[in-house]
């Protein structure tokens, strides 16, 4: 009997570990691409904001401008692909099978939903967003060090790493169809942003060193 699941506690785990890491990877390309902006003219910022859409899954939200796009892709919660949206329903899930995930998982994922809802971290993000996604990138990560150390390896636990390496896989693909359409008009600042958005730069640079050529970084992500 303790090695039997209900398929709706096993979905609920799955998506709980999909909208964990999706939130996530939201939150750092946003900020990835935040910091790289400031560096790019007028025109290349448009088409990194275009890049950045497609990135997130997003290439027909209708924005005015980059700070636009990243409103609605973290704190608007009308947007079902925002941050907010994401930890909302990570947390729905993690409630629904809170006797499956461990109380430190399930304190964790509530205070994040809170913060993310406040009007505290709304004016953080509006006068200092580097400094919003940094603390949301902390919270999250403390999700999953938590899920790790905290969970018998049991079921529970494989169903929401296999929510959590499948939607981080599909994100990658992603990530690499949008930055290869029109490659060779990338430059040194889209192929570290790359490498960045999939928290992968240091490892690359100590592997394979400072010159980022794109065959063996594609390369280097996919194996």
């Amino acid at each position: 009997m303790n090695n039997t699941m209900l398929s709706r506690v096993a979905d609920h785990l799955y998506w709980f570990g999909r909208y964990v890491e999706r939130a996530e990877h939201t939150a750092r390309v946003l900020n990835v691409q935040a910091h790289l902006a400031l560096e790019e003219s007028t025109e290349r910022r448009k088409r990194k904001l275009a890049d950045m859409l497609k990135a997130l899954r997003q290439p027909d939200l209708e924005v005015k401008d980059f700070e636009d796009a990243a409103y609605q892709m973290a704190l608007d919660p009308q947007n079902f692909a925002s941050v907010r949206s994401c930890v909302r329903m990570a947390r729905e899930n993690a409630r629904q099978v809170r006797e499956r995930i461990s109380s430190e998982m399930w304190t964790q994922i509530n205070r994040i939903h809170l913060s993310v809802s406040s009007s505290e971290q709304a004016e953080l993000f509006q006068n200092r967003p580097n400094q919003f996604y940094y603390e949301v990138l902390t919270e999250l990560h403390l999700v999953s060090g938590l899920t790790d150390s905290t969970v018998s390896r049991d079921q529970a636990w494989h169903f929401v790493q296999v929510g959590r390496w499948l939607e981080r896989s599909g994100l990658l693909v992603t990530l690499l169809e949008t930055y290869l359409q029109e490659s060779w008009e990338k430059n040194y600042l889209d192929w570290l942003g790359l490498l960045k958005c999939a928290t992968a730069f240091e490892a690359f640079r100590k592997t394979l060193g400072v010159e980022l050529n794109p065959i063996k970084l594609i390369d280097f992500l996919m194996l």
